[in-house]
C-alpha cells in the first residue's frame, strides 16, 4: 500500500541526504520537486551504472521514470522512498541479486510491495533486461 500523497508531503517536502534522486526528464538533483513518473527505479549503489543504462532505454522508448538512488540503510530513508512512492506509478526495485533484500526492507519499513529485478544466477543483469520488465 502506497501512503497518500497528504501523509508524506506533512513529513517532509524534500529529499534527505540519505538518497540521491534522479529524474529522467531533468539533470540530478538531491532535492524533490515537483514530477510525475509512470516508472520509479529504487537502486543502490552496486546496481547504479545499470540503472542509468536502463533509464536512458526507458527514455528512447518514451517512458517516463525517475530514480531513487539509496545512499545508507542505516538509517533506513523510509520518508523518502514513501515521498518517492508518491510521484510514480509503478516502483521497480533493481536487486543485485536474488536475495532481493533492498525490496525485502522497502516493504517491511514502509509497506510498500515493488516489483523485484534482478539477474538469474550467474548471469548478469542488463539494461534490457531492465526494460523488459518495464513494458511487462
Amino acid at each position: 500500500m502506497k501512503p497518500s500523497s497528504t501523509e508524506v508531503s506533512n513529513s517532509r517536502e524534500t529529499f534527505s541526504n540519505l538518497v540521491q534522486f534522479i529524474d529522467g526528464k531533468r539533470d540530478s538533483k538531491e532535492g524533490a520537486k515537483t514530477y510525475q513518473s509512470k516508472i520509479g527505479f529504487i537502486s543502490w549503489i552496486p546496481t547504479q551504472s545499470i540503472v542509468n543504462q536502463a533509464m536512458g532505454l526507458c527514455k528512447k522508448s518514451g517512458l517516463s521514470v525517475a530514480t531513487l538512488f539509496l545512499k545508507s540503510f542505516n538509517p533506513f530513508p523510509k520518508h523518502d522512498i514513501e515521498l518517492f512512492a508518491t510521484n510514480v506509478k509503478k516502483i521497480i526495485v533493481i536487486e543485485e541479486d536474488e536475495t532481493a533484500l533492498l525490496s525485502r526492507m522497502i516493504q517491511r519499513h514502509t509497506g510498500i510491495h515493488p516489483v523485484k529485478v534482478f539477474p538469474p544466477h550467474g548471469i548478469s543483469l542488463t539494461p534490457e533486461a531492465i526494460l523488459e520488465k518495464v513494458k511487462g
